[in-house]
């Protein structure tokens, strides 16, 4: 998160103004909370949706854990 963060603040010259860790039991889960918010904030990353107002280029990895899990939905 840290590594993402000082990109962020490098390529689009704003600041942080709060960051919030969710405790997850294992790398799947978080990643899976990851595209959870990702869907919660916006529809979207940059990629598909030039509009967003997600800073991701590309879907959290936790997309296809999600799908595969609850097949699909």
């Amino acid at each position: 998160m840290r590594k993402s963060i000082r990109r962020i603040i490098r390529d689009h010259t704003e600041q942080l103004l709060e960051a919030s860790y969710l405790p997850a039991a294992n790398t799947e889960e978080a990643y899976m909370l990851e595209y959870l918010l990702m869907r919660l904030v916006d529809d979207a990353p940059l990629s598909h949706k030039q509009t967003s107002t997600l800073y991701n280029k590309i879907w959290s990895p936790g997309r296809l854990i999600y799908k595969s899990r609850t097949k699909g939905f």
